[in-house]
């Protein structure tokens, strides 16, 4: 599925993201499928949500690049911040309970986290002690509500409750937060990454309750 056949402008203006929601659709339809993001600058207002059995084959000289509207990424989803199950702000590229998924390509992702995001990092105090106190406190996981109105900066990739993943030879760049964070994840190949990503809390790559990842 070739996203510019959906749609998909890769002139830097146009909001792709529709085009990349119906990829998916297709490809939950289809039960998986290979989405191609062919040369150009894809913007996305807003994530992209995996579903099971998908390749993202970002081809050489192709670059996709979220938003920085923090709006862009609600609803909030189900996540986990320095250690701590919590609803916040969707990671850009989010995947939950997936299984047999890539991101593969000699492309780039680029989180555009070097302003809107970045500003959250002097006001985020408050929010990271609440967040180790509900955890300390048993605080049910539905009243761990974030997002809006708070500041904890979403991770650039975020596979959560996964199963078979590759990631081969992509750059990430200009990262809100964590680069790749694979979260109660198994079975995990990370290969060929590159990075530009010299924000704050860039980690390149956090396994967290994650196994088997080479």
């Amino acid at each position: 599925i070739v996203v510019t056949e959906l749609g998909a402008k890769g002139d830097s203006i146009s909001d792709a993201k529709p085009a990349f929601d119906k990829a998916m659709a297709l490809c939950k339809k289809n039960n998986g499928g290979t989405i191609v993001v062919p040369k150009g600058v894809y913007t996305l207002n807003g994530p992209i949500h995996f579903v099971s059995n998908v390749n993202l084959l970002i081809e050489k000289d192709a670059k996709i690049r979220f938003s920085d509207n923090p709006k862009h990424y609600l609803p909030m989803v189900l996540t986990s911040w320095e250690g701590t199950m919590i609803y916040n702000y969707s990671p850009l590229i989010y995947a939950y309970g997936c299984t047999d998924i890539a991101i593969t390509g000699e492309g780039t992702i680029d989180g555009e986290g070097s302003k809107v995001w970045h500003s959250f990092k002097a006001k985020e105090g408050a929010d990271k002690l609440l967040t180790r106190e509900m955890n300390h406190n048993n605080v049910s996981l539905k009243d761990r509500k974030f997002g809006p109105g708070h500041f904890l900066r979403p991770q650039l990739i975020q596979f959560f409750n996964c199963k078979n993943i590759l990631v081969e030879n992509i750059k990430i760049e200009d990262s809100p937060f964590w680069c790749l964070h694979l979260l109660k994840s198994q079975s995990i190949t990370i290969r060929g990454l590159r990075y530009k990503a010299f924000n704050t809390n860039n980690d390149g790559i956090d396994p967290e309750y994650a196994k088997d990842v080479l």
